[in-house]
């Protein structure tokens, strides 16, 4: 069986954000999108209060933007793409928190029965979801729709001073590495037999 990649998200929590900057402009300028035609304009909005920008595009991109984070829900490279643009155009933001989420799904009965119900019966109460976790990496687990298993990891660093946005090392926005654990987990753990998921 194929994991199957929903969608990356990295929130970067931090100091000097100024949400009105991430705008439609900030986009187009520096080639994010080739134009403005791709912004939803129906759910976009911007002011020095928040940001929120819904993107036409095959991933269906949104960024949304306040005082302290900033998120980007898309492809692992858009995501990529888009820091690299604060580091250019946003270099005061001082980053203090960055967390990667990965959203995966396995449609197959046998997954769900391993993983999930399996480990959560109880005459009791019922089980909607199990948590795992070691340092920085947590996985959440639990049966989305009949047979398919939705499973999420999160990958959080913390910079006790603060990283500077232009001293950010991007290469941590590492899909690869981490779901090499996750299916690592899964075989181990469950004895299935998945193998990786096409990234984009």
């Amino acid at each position: 069986m194929i994991l199957d990649f929903s969608y990356a998200k990295l929130t970067l929590s931090g100091m000097g954000i100024i949400p009105v900057m991430i705008d439609e402009n900030l986009l187009v300028d520096n080639s994010f999108i080739v134009s403005k035609d791709f912004i939803n304009k129906k759910l976009y909005n911007n002011s020095s209060m928040g940001s929120y920008i819904r993107i036409n595009d095959e991933e269906e991109t949104e960024i949304n933007a306040d005082f302290a984070t900033i998120d980007i829900k898309s492809s692992i490279d858009k995501i990529q793409n888009f820091v690299k643009i604060l580091q250019i155009q946003h270099q005061s933001l001082l980053v203090k928190e960055c967390a990667l989420k990965l959203v995966y799904h396995l449609n197959n009965k046998d997954a769900v029965q391993a993983a999930i119900k399996k480990r959560s019966k109880s005459e009791i109460l019922n089980c909607k979801a199990i948590v795992y976790k070691k340092d920085a990496f947590e996985l959440t687990m639990f049966e989305c729709s009949p047979g398919r298993l939705h499973l999420s990891n999160v990958n959080t660093f913390k910079y006790i001073d603060g990283s500077k946005i232009a001293e950010f090392d991007v290469n941590i926005i590492d899909a690869e590495s981490y779901e090499e654990i996750l299916i690592q987990f899964l075989n181990t753990e469950f004895e299935l037999n998945v193998g990786r998921a096409k990234l984009s």
